[in-house]
């Protein structure tokens, strides 16, 4: 029985031995430096402008940066940004400050508005879109509810207690709808309210909104579902806010839906080794960027000390 045990001691030992050895080979054979010869393409103008009836007409300029270059944008004070509308002249846009362009006049529902910006050095750029028709909402009914992300299903969320918003709107027949839905307000902490309005968190189970398109700054959606619908969209606030919460419905143009989404997808997958990567829509023609009209709708809801 001595021998035996001892045969089995020495089989074991062996064994780890063995199974250590080729433990240390895995890693040491992962380990292992590889030189990359990344191309430095040359630099190209970035265009970032979300442009509204609700304000002057705005376009941030700046230069792209090397993909291993972690340093701040740089700005191009001295470009020439052409506005055009219907493809007829209609401003040149002045210089303000921390590479915003600013012209006097206010973008106007259904239009289409065109830039071209040239900067000394960079290829010049062009990019368009148009001013959708708003959506308004008619109204946001709510009641206290005990709710659970993800239904509860996965036990790492138990319910609580949320504020239960249903906002009805009227969507257009005949037209593809796009829709941005954020929620406004003061976040409130153990030593009084946040100053300033933040985006506020919140949860829907709307069968409209697609996963990983939800985001602290809002949520994208269609109106695959609801084409032409005098239609309810379902949100969970939770109970942080104090005060008032307003409720935004942004009628979006396609490019700002496509470029919301996937950079909202973008950043779900960058937090994981494992997610595919993720290409963000770019309109700008020969540089990048986003260049994206929207209308908005508002409707404020006003609390009683909320969740105090």
């Amino acid at each position: 029985m001595k021998t035996f045990l001892s045969k089995m001691i020495k089989c074991f030992l062996s064994i780890r031995s063995l199974t250590l050895l080729i433990l240390l080979f895995l890693f040491s054979s992962c380990e292992k430096i590889i030189k990359m010869d990344i191309k430095d393409d040359r630099r190209r103008i970035v265009v970032n402008s979300f442009f509204s009836p609700d304000n002057l007409f705005s376009v941030n300029i700046s230069k792209s940066l090397h993909i291993l270059d972690n340093g701040e944008f740089q700005y191009i004070p001295d470009a020439t940004v052409i506005l055009y509308k219907n493809d007829i002249l209609l401003d040149t846009l002045i210089y303000n400050n921390y590479g915003n362009y600013i012209a006097n006049l206010l973008p106007e529902i259904n239009a289409n508005y065109k830039i071209t910006v040239t900067a000394n050095g960079l290829e010049s750029i062009v990019a368009s879109d148009a001013v959708p028709s708003p959506i308004h909402i008619v109204s946001v009914d709510t009641a206290t509810v005990m709710y659970s992300q993800n239904n509860g299903m996965d036990g790492s969320n138990p319910a609580e207690e949320m504020l239960r918003c249903k906002i009805k709107f009227q969507d257009q027949p005949g037209v593809k709808n796009y829709y941005l839905l954020q929620v406004l307000g003061h976040e409130y902490h153990d030593y009084g309210p946040k100053t300033g309005e933040v985006n506020l968190w919140f949860d829907t189970d709307d069968p409209s909104v697609e996963d990983e398109t939800v985001s602290d700054a809002g949520a994208t959606f269609t109106d695959a579902l609801f084409d032409g619908k005098l239609y309810d969209f379902t949100i969970y606030i939770n109970n942080r806010q104090t005060s008032n919460v307003y409720i935004v419905l942004a009628s979006i143009s396609k490019d700002f839906y496509l470029y919301w989404t996937s950079y909202t997808q973008f950043n779900y997958g960058d937090n994981s080794p494992f997610s595919e990567p993720v290409l963000v829509y770019n309109n700008i023609d020969k540089g990048f960027g986003i260049f994206a009209g929207y209308t908005k709708s508002t409707d404020t809801l006003v609390f009683s000390a909320f969740g105090k």
